[in-house]
């Protein structure tokens, strides 16, 4: 977490807040709060005939919930004089200056991973969480909006394939 602190931010306001997991039990509950979320979307979504994919390909976040080492759910620390809405049920509709912060949260999280991979940790960066944004933010007291969760441990997932750099970069030159 230290080195998630060294993360670079704008005008250095640091907008990120960590809650760490570590029980079982509350591991359990955070885990089963998001598989009720995740039942709860699936039957409306299908009441209206809409796709259900993503929330099936999330519950493989639920058992990375309970049986991670550690979680760190990540917040983002808003900036009052800066707030447009609700700060618990905010949409992406980022100024340039929320952008910036943003930035810095995933700069932030990016450090935290580089630190537990040099320690032979492993981890997982895990938007499924704000499925159940609300719940969590209800259920843990964070008086800021959630931005993610990451999960740490051995084994706490399968390695996916990464594209080719080809696929993912193009030269221009004017």
């Amino acid at each position: 977490l230290s080195t998630a602190m060294r993360a670079p931010s704008p005008k250095n306001r640091q907008p990120w807040h960590f809650t760490v997991v570590t029980e079982v039990a509350a591991k359990e509950c955070l885990s089963d709060i998001l598989l009720r979320k995740l039942e709860i979307l699936c039957g409306e979504r299908q009441e209206r005939g809409k796709g259900t994919d993503d929330l099936e390909l999330a519950q493989g976040s639920v058992r990375v919930l309970r049986d991670a080492s550690v979680l760190v759910f990540v917040s983002y620390v808003r900036d009052p004089g800066n707030e447009h809405g609700d700060s618990h049920r905010w949409a992406l509709s980022a100024q340039p200056f929320e952008v910036a912060d943003l930035q810095a949260i995933g700069a932030a999280i990016e450090n935290l991973l580089l630190a537990a991979a040099s320690h032979g940790i492993d981890s997982l960066w895990m938007c499924d969480v704000l499925y159940a944004c609300q719940e969590y933010q209800d259920c843990m007291g964070l008086r800021q909006p959630l931005v993610a969760c990451v999960a740490l441990g051995y084994q706490t997932h399968h390695q996916t394939p990464r594209e080719p750099l080809e696929a993912k970069v193009d030269e221009w030159n004017g």
